[in-house]
């Protein structure tokens, strides 16, 4: 049985708390620190590299012994000092802070419903944020604990308005070669393209001008292409699939788009 000298933590009572009362304490009060913070700028720090370009880590001190350092040598190594943008942090103080964490975290969860993602992320947050006066009064992190009240305000404040109709970017990026050139049919845009020289005599052309703009390999876009324009193709291998059509269609109705 462990004393209760092994503890440096005490509950609400001056209790000593278990070590995984302590690891939960910890664990909340960081999560809930980095997410409540908003970049702000960024500075310049440096790094030391090896002739190989590897970094060099002297103990956590930013700069080598200089008693060991020789000519641009580090015991023998030959280093060099590079410098690297540091980006920096505030923590989140107004509603317009907390309206770009609370973006930021909605654009992390694949959750597509705003209304559903404000509800679970609302619960989530005062989850965590009991863990914060869960330690006797004398250790709190009164800082943290006033921020987190004052976001959880700003979440109940957007749940009772139920002020949606705030612009949130999603990213679409990611969407895989196939939804693109789906994107591009159910937009009207290879069928524009496919009425002018020389893209409607020549797949080909069409694939090329299509990588030039979207990313897709030629040879990845002809193959796509060939099975929508081609008759002799084998239309097995069109991207316009009904699962693809549904998915693009339901991506174009969120941005608000409405084809006639």
């Amino acid at each position: 049985m462990e004393s209760e000298s092994a503890f440096s933590y005490l509950d609400s009572s001056g209790i000593p708390m278990s070590k995984k009362q302590i690891k939960k304490y910890l664990g909340d009060s960081l999560s809930l620190d980095l997410m409540l913070q908003i970049k702000i700028d960024s500075t310049t720090g440096y790094k030391w590299l090896d002739e190989n370009g590897n970094s060099i880590d002297f103990k956590n001190n930013s700069d080598p012994n200089p008693v060991l350092m020789q000519n641009g040598t580090y015991n023998g190594i030959k280093v060099t000092r590079v410098p690297v943008d540091i980006q920096r942090f505030k923590p989140a103080t107004t509603d317009e802070d907390f309206e770009i964490i609370f973006k930021n975290e909605f654009q992390k969860e694949k959750v597509e419903d705003i209304d559903i993602f404000l509800n679970s992320h609302c619960k989530a947050v005062k989850f965590r944020a009991k863990s914060l006066k869960e330690t006797h009064p004398d250790s709190w992190n009164y800082e943290l604990i006033e921020r987190t009240e004052r976001y959880i305000q700003y979440l109940l404040k957007r749940s009772e308005t139920k002020n949606t109709e705030v612009e949130i970017s999603i990213d679409y990026s990611k969407n895989n070669d196939a939804e693109k050139i789906v994107f591009l049919n159910q937009l009207g845009i290879l069928e524009f393209l496919n009425r002018i020289q020389p893209f409607n005599t020549s797949t080909n052309k069409l694939a090329e001008v299509i990588s030039a703009f979207t990313g897709i390999k030629q040879t990845t876009a002809q193959s796509y292409l060939n099975p929508i324009f081609s008759k002799d193709v084998d239309k097995s291998k069109s991207p316009l699939t009904e699962k693809n059509i549904k998915s693009v269609n339901e991506k174009l109705l969120k941005m608000g788009f409405l084809k006639h």
